[in-house]
Formats: C-alpha cells, sequence, structure tokens
C-alpha cells in the first residue's frame, strides 16, 4: 500500500526550532529512501529552498501568507493525499477529511504555566487540545510524554504513540580532533563540564551556575571549567548577572551556537554532561552524551531516567547542593565515568533513525489503512423541496451526489409533481431518499425534509440550484472548528436558465440590524446545526415567498452567523421563478416580515418596491425620500446632509410640503440615533 503523506511544514524555521527540525528532516530522507511511499511538502518561504524535490518521491508546495489552508485544502484533494501529518504541534487545517497524524513532544505548558506568557499559554492549550482530541493519531517522543498527553487532554491512550528520537549522523563516527578544545582553546588543560541548551526557564541554567560554584569552592586552584552552548551572549536575561555574581566570569565559557563537529568534540572531551532540566519531552542531549561516550549527570525530572536508564548519575531538580554533590563524585572518580560510558553504550543502541522512520510509517499505514468511518464525520442532511422541476432537478441532485464530503444524508420532498420530476427521482434508485406527495407549499415540503433526517448539520437546496463541489465539505470543516457559530454561510452565484453565470450574490458579513435592509445571505449557501433551528422553530407555513429570510432574521437575534467569501451555490433566475415572477407578492410578504421583527420598514425595501412598479421610472416622491435616505445614513457628517437637502427639496417641493417632510425626517433622525 503506498500511503500518499502530506506534511505540513508551514511555520518551520530553519535553524530555530532545534532538534524537531533534524527529526523532520532525519525522518522525510527515511520516508522517501526506504519506503514506497510518497511525500508533499508544505512550506512556506523561510524554508522553501532547505528541501530538494525528488520526482515521484517528495513534491514542494509552496504557501504564501494569505489563503494557504484554502492551498493546503485544494492540494490535498487534486493529489489525492491520504494521511495528513503535522509534525509541529498544531493540527492545521483544524479539520481535515483525511486521517491525521500530530507531533507533541512535551506538554510543558501544562505544568509550569508561569513559563509562558499569558498569550503563549492560551494559545498553547487551545492548539494542543484540538490536536490531540481532533487528529486520529498522536505521535510523542517518550512513555512520560505519552502519560502526560492522555492524562492532559483525556484522550485514550491507544491513540498516542511513544516513538523515541535519534541524534545526527554526526554522533555516529570518530573524530580525530576531539581533543582540540583541551589543547588549542580557551579549555587548554582543563576538566571540563557541558551543558548545551537554550537560556529558557526549565533549563534551569540557574541551579547549575550555583552547583558549579560549590564544586570550585571545593577545589581551589584545579582548572575546571563550564562550558554552554546554545546560549547566545551572556545577555540575556539574569544568567549574566548570576555569572557574575559568583565571580565566574573565567570559569564559564559562553560559545552559543556551534557547529556539529564541534559539538560532538566537546562531549568527547567533557568530564561529563551536566543536564538540570526540569521538564523534558525526551533529552537529545541526553542521546548525543550516550552516542558520543559521554558521562551524564542529569536530573530526575520527567522522562529524563527513562531516556539515559543507568547510564547517568542522578539528583533532584532543582537541588543545586545534589548537583554539586554529583559533579564533584564524577570530577573525581575515573572508575565511575568508565562505567557509566560501557552503559551509555548499550543503552545508546535503543535510539537509530531506520527505528524511528519504521514505527512512524507502521502508525500511517495502521492509520490510512483503518481509514476513517463515515460515522466520525458529522452527518449532513440535505433536503431539496420541488414541485415540477423536472427541467433542473437532476442537475441539481448530481450537485449533491459528488459532494467531496462522504456523510451526507439526501432527501427530495416532492409536491407531487405532474411532470417528469418522478420519473428522475425514480432513476437514482437507492442513492437518494424521496417522497412526492401533495404539501402546502416550499416551507412545509423543507419542514417535512427536517423532519424525516437526523443530521446534525443541515442545508436546504432548492430544485433549481446546485452546491458546488466542496460546498459541504468547507461549511463542516469551519463548522467543526468553531463550535460557537450556529449558521454559516458562503457566496452565491445568480446563473440564467441554461445555467450561464448572471453575478455573484451580494453577500455581506453578517449583521443582524443590517439584515433588516437587504437579505444579503444567499440560501442555497447556508448550512447551519439541527439545534439551532429546534430552538426557533421550523419554517413559517403562512410565508410562501420569504421564509427562508424570516429564518435567518428568527436565528439571527440570538445565534451566531459567520460568512466565508467561498462559492458554495448556484441560485437560478428566470421569469418562472416566484423571486423574479411574482415580485409584487415577494415585496409584500418581505416589507410585513421585516416590520413584524424590526418594526419598522427600512426604506430600501420601500424604494425597491416603488422602483420595480415604476419600472426604474421613480416618482417625484420617492427622489425626495431617497434623499432623506441619504441624509440619514450621512447624519453625522452635516457639511455634506444639509446643504444637499436643502438644495433638492427647494427645487421639487413647496415650502409648506417641506416643512412637513422636515419633522418626519426629524422624527426619523431621532429614531436612528
Amino acid at each position: 500500500m503506498t500511503v500518499n503523506i502530506g506534511i505540513n511544514l508551514r511555520v518551520m524555521w530553519p535553524k530555530t526550532t532545534g532538534g524537531m527540525e533534524h527529526y523532520i528532516r532525519q525522518l522525510i530522507k527515511g520516508i522517501i529512501n526506504r519506503t514506497e511511499h510518497r511525500v508533499w511538502l508544505f512550506l512556506s518561504a523561510s524554508a522553501y529552498d532547505t528541501f530538494e524535490e525528488s520526482p515521484g518521491k517528495l513534491t514542494k508546495i509552496f504557501l504564501a501568507e494569505e489563503r494557504y489552508n484554502e492551498v493546503m485544502l485544494r492540494t490535498i484533494r487534486e493529489a489525492d493525499i491520504n494521511l495528513w501529518f503535522c509534525p509541529l504541534m498544531d493540527l492545521e487545517p483544524r479539520v481535515v477529511l483525511i486521517p491525521s497524524v500530530v507531533n507533541i513532544p512535551d506538554v510543558q505548558h501544562e505544568y509550569f504555566p508561569e513559563y509562558f506568557s499569558t498569550s503563549l499559554l492560551d494559545s498553547r492549550r487551545k492548539q494542543y487540545l484540538w490536536a490531540a482530541k481532533h487528529s486520529n493519531a498522536v505521535l510523542t517522543l517518550s512513555e512520560f510524554s505519552r502519560q502526560t498527553i492522555v492524562d492532559a487532554y483525556d484522550i485514550p491512550r491507544e491513540k498516542v504513540f511513544a516513538i523515541p528520537l535519534d541524534v545526527g549522523d554526526m554522533f555516529d563516527t570518530v573524530l580525530p580532533n576531539h581533543e582540540y578544545f583541551r589543547t588549542e582553546s580557551a579549555l587548554k588543560g582543563a576538566h571540563y563540564f557541558l551543558y548545551p541548551a537554550n537560556a529558557w526557564p526549565h533549563k534551569d541554567h540557574g541551579t547549575l551556575i550555583q552547583a558549579f560554584a560549590t564544586l570550585l569552592a571545593s577545589h581551589p586552584g584545579d582548572n575546571i571549567k563550564l562550558v554552554l552552548t546554545g546560549v547566545p551572549d551572556l545577555g540575556d536575561g539574569c544568567l549574566r548577572e548570576m555569572i557574575e555574581s559568583f565571580q565566574l566570569c573565567d570559569k564559564v565559557l559562553v560559545l552559543g551556537h556551534i557547529k556539529v563537529e564541534d559539538l560532538k568534540a566537546l562531549y568527547m572531551g567533557a568530564v561529563a554532561l551536566v543536564f538540570p532540566s526540569r521538564f523534558e519531552g525526551f533529552g537529545m542531549p541526553i542521546v548525543e552524551a550516550l552516542k558520543t561516550g559521554c558521562p551524564i549527570v542529569s536530573s530526575d525530572a520527567t522522562c529524563l531516567p527513562e531516556v539515559a536508564g543507568d547510564a547517568a548519575l542522578y539528583f533532584r531538580a532543582g537541588d543545586s547542593a545534589a548537583l554539586a554533590a554529583q559533579m564533584k563524585q564524577i570530577l573525581g572518580n575515573a572508575d565511575e565515568r568508565m562505567e557509566l560510558v560501557e552503559k551509555g553504550k548499550v543503552i545508546a543502541q535503543r535510539y537509530n533513525w531506520n527505528r524511528t522512520v519504521e514505527e512512524t510509517v507502521r502508525v500511517f499505514e495502521t492509520i490510512v489503512d483503518n481509514g476513517i468511518p463515515f460515522n466520525e464525520f458529522p452527518k449532513v442532511s440535505v433536503i431539496t423541496p420541488s414541485y415540477n422541476q423536472g427541467q433542473f432537478i437532476k442537475e441539481t441532485i448530481d450537485s449533491v451526489l459528488s459532494q467531496t464530503y462522504p456523510n451526507i444524508e439526501y432527501v427530495v420532498v416532492d409536491g407531487g409533481s405532474v411532470d417528469e420530476t418522478v420519473t428522475i427521482l425514480r432513476s437514482y434508485g437507492n442513492k437518494i431518499r424521496w417522497i412526492s406527495e401533495k404539501d402546502s407549499g416550499q416551507a412545509d415540503a423543507v419542514n417535512k425534509g427536517i423532519r424525516m433526517t437526523d443530521g446534525t448539520i443541515i442545508g436546504w437546496l432548492n430544485s433549481d440550484d446546485t452546491y458546488f463541489p466542496t460546498a459541504v465539505e468547507e461549511a463542516v470543516r469551519y463548522l467543526l472548528a468553531e463550535e460557537n457559530v450556529g449558521v454559516v454561510y458562503g457566496d452565491g452565484m445568480h446563473v440564467e436558465k441554461n445555467g450561464k453565470c448572471i453575478s455573484l450574490y451580494p453577500a455581506e458579513e453578517y449583521n443582524w440590524g443590517r439584515l433588516a435592509e437587504n437579505c444579503f445571505i444567499c440560501q442555497p449557501a447556508v448550512f447551519f446545526r439541527r439545534d439551532v433551528i429546534e430552538q426557533v422553530g421550523l419554517l413559517r407555513q403562512d410565508l410562501q415567498m420569504c421564509m427562508d429570510y424570516d429564518l435567518w432574521i428568527r436565528l439571527g437575534k440570538n445565534i451566531r452567523f459567520t460568512y466565508i467569501p467561498s462559492l458554495w451555490a448556484t441560485s437560478r433566475m428566470y421569469e418562472e421563478n416566484k423571486t423574479l415572477g411574482k415580485r409584487d407578492q415577494v415585496y409584500g410578504e418581505i416589507m410585513k416580515t421585516v416590520y413584524e421583527h424590526y418594526r419598522y420598514v427600512p426604506l430600501e425595501w420601500l424604494y425597491g418596491y416603488w422602483h420595480y412598479r415604476f419600472q426604474g421610472k421613480t416618482p417625484k416622491v420617492w427622489k425626495v425620500i431617497s434623499i432623506l435616505h441619504f441624509s440619514l445614513k450621512n447624519w453625522r457628517r452635516p457639511n455634506i446632509v444639509y446643504p444637499e437637502i436643502k438644495q433638492q427639496l427647494k427645487k421639487h417641493l413647496s415650502f409648506q410640503t417641506r416643512t412637513r417632510i422636515k419633522k418626519i425626517y426629524l422624527k426619523l433622525k431621532g429614531r436612528n440615533n
């Protein structure tokens, strides 16, 4: 079985993510060199050029700063990617409709929240929780991390896989010049301890500095030093002050970021690796020390005893006196150092990239082989009301059946058509459910459909409209990601009778007050949760023209709507349909409905109605009303409004009429203030 693996590296910045970057590169290298699987890398500009494409094995996809989610989702479909892997903690996009795996190295923020800013802590908690809950599998680096992830996010233990890492190939080779640092550098003739770590709070450099000062006090005159790598310089926070306060500036060598070859040489010449960290998901320096024959003095925190086994001397994390005692012991006992090195050689064999790649690929294959059962996707009920729409309904049905979303329950509720509709419905066999019986109109038919179905998400598609192929998938993805949103709507396209495009439906961001003036929601491009319609009731069957508009107004009073600027549906416009063929009734029902909800009728509807009645030749009175309307919308800018009003009113109306209109205007202005 060949797995097409998409790997999201959008937030990978080379040389800043430490061991995780090395892990990612080694894993990708292993997959393309040792398996038949294919890899697609999704990369931003920072990392794009650091990978090379391999025809038929590795493909690079560039992600711009904007609309990267769309690029990822489109490529997943077009390239037939069937496994989505996010190795950098965040499941992105938040909902993918293929099996997904995420790597979470540790959950340090849940144990030491004080080490994180409020904003970073909040984002990590949301990001990690979502990834753990919604991915099919979680990879981590140690059994300790596995258990803490299970405990923190209340997920099944069998969903989390502990797969240890290895270190760079350089640590498996012999360096002939490994004595350089003790013979030719500032470490000449010194016995030194090594700590390679960034100056993050959990790395606990403070405990190490205190312990080192205690050690030096017990060895006056000895050439003993401490080497720090990873720390950029001594200007980082309190570390510099602590070194100066203990008068250790000539005893602590800060090398910053160094080459791997130099780091290995440091390991090989050191008395021991000292590792005072308070929290680790794995601890790459421990494995580096094991591989290079460097003795280890480590804290007993988190996973470190699991990784180093009996090849280390341990002390209680945060206890500088205990650390100083262990450093003193290993410094003065060459036999014990050699014993630790020999034990380390055995333990080091646990860590190799072949194992990491094989175990990771096994998880990928298992997840893809098992697939995602349809019942894990929320069911979407799509309802089509129909009556004598035989000329269009096949196109409507086909647009639903061709959706990229897998779990759709489709029902056509026909009102007893006497054209070819029923014959067409029968031709689909068991692909759709349908009934054909007399009803009380469109609202009645939709309500029947809602009662006949049980999907948690509902779409309503009229029998002369169609969906674009990814409409349901995109709507579900958003509703899953935003649990507080009850209704989501996209863009619609007006089309002619023959399907030719006319124009985009004038959709807007949702605003309940603005909804009184204009129905900016395209009905076939709407999806809503079943529970929200249960809150407000089904469609009103006394309405025949604007039952959808009424529903949006009722829902919008308490339910959150979200507009997604993506093309989801077509809305057919032709003289025989209700929107164009019964304009008098449409306007009348709309204005009545708006008044019931808002207790006034906005001038937009009145003006639109009169414009329709007079076929575009607007009477003088409506010219005046339009002036008033303009002034109401701009009344906060009197220098623009009042001169315009005076000029236009004097041109068209008598003084008496102008006075009456002025009173109306002031009254309306007060209402809108």
